[in-house]
């Protein structure tokens, strides 16, 4: 059987290279990774050649116009790579999804959304993705 692996901030990168050295990952959903698979990289070449579905969850606080979060810019930067991957990667075939969870009206969440008061909302929102994406596809 296959699992879903699930990272999270600077596990994101480790996560991406996964892929590599296992065909046992059904799927990856990245919890605010710190940053995404560039596209041609060797880890981005092994989840295409396994046409491993991927999403990505961002919180609220993301961007330069939050100016009084410190690394709200830098988060902003960090979820653009994820918009990059998904543009190359959905292109190439692939499933991946951006998920900016304000945009879906959730909110309240921070960097650790996975221990915020609504993490059973999170939750069921990362569990119905991974039915239409990644369930089917097996």
């Amino acid at each position: 059987k296959k699992s879903i692996l699930v990272t999270h901030s600077q596990g994101g990168g480790p996560g991406w290279e996964t892929v590599r050295y296992t065909p046992h990952v059904a799927a990856i959903v990245a919890i605010e990774p710190g940053g995404a698979a560039a596209p041609g990289s060797a880890a981005y070449k092994a989840m295409a050649e396994q046409k491993i579905p991927v999403t990505f969850y961002y919180g609220d606080y993301i961007g330069e116009e939050f100016t009084d979060v410190p690394a709200a810019a830098m988060w902003g930067f960090m979820a653009s790579t994820a918009d990059t991957f998904t543009t190359s990667y959905t292109a190439a075939g692939g499933i991946s999804t951006v998920v900016h969870l304000p945009d879906e009206g959730i909110t309240g969440n921070d960097h650790f959304m996975f221990q915020d008061m609504n993490n059973d909302v999170i939750a069921e929102h990362i569990e119905n993705w991974i039915q239409a994406n990644v369930m089917s596809a097996e």
